[in-house]
């Protein structure tokens, strides 16, 4: 098995992260240069401890502000609320495949 390792770059401070999980998985949110979204085992249910089984990238362009994130997994979704969009919104997100599945 080969084991990635990823590092995220924090420029003058800036970078936010948010971490939730499932009880199988851990979701961790990563808002940097070059963050983003990962799902990693546990080591519970069927998962392998510290294997990335799912990963989008989050691109910000160099300057532009940062989000600040916080996440939480409940009742099979992940909802992500972050500084860059309308204060009175929440993103529900599939943690199968970190695509969008609508905003409330």
């Amino acid at each position: 098995m080969i084991m990635k390792k990823i590092h995220f770059q924090r420029q003058n401070g800036l970078g936010y992260f948010s971490v939730t999980n499932d009880g199988t998985y851990l979701y961790i949110y990563v808002s940097s240069i070059n963050g983003g979204m990962y799902k990693i085992g546990t080591g519970r249910g069927s998962s392998i401890p510290g294997k990335i089984y799912l990963e989008r990238d989050v691109f910000f362009p160099v300057g532009s502000k940062l989000d600040e994130v916080n996440w939480v997994f409940l009742k099979g979704k992940l909802y992500l609320k972050s500084t860059n969009r309308d204060p009175s919104s929440i993103e529900v997100i599939n943690p199968n495949t970190f695509k969008t599945e609508s905003i409330i």
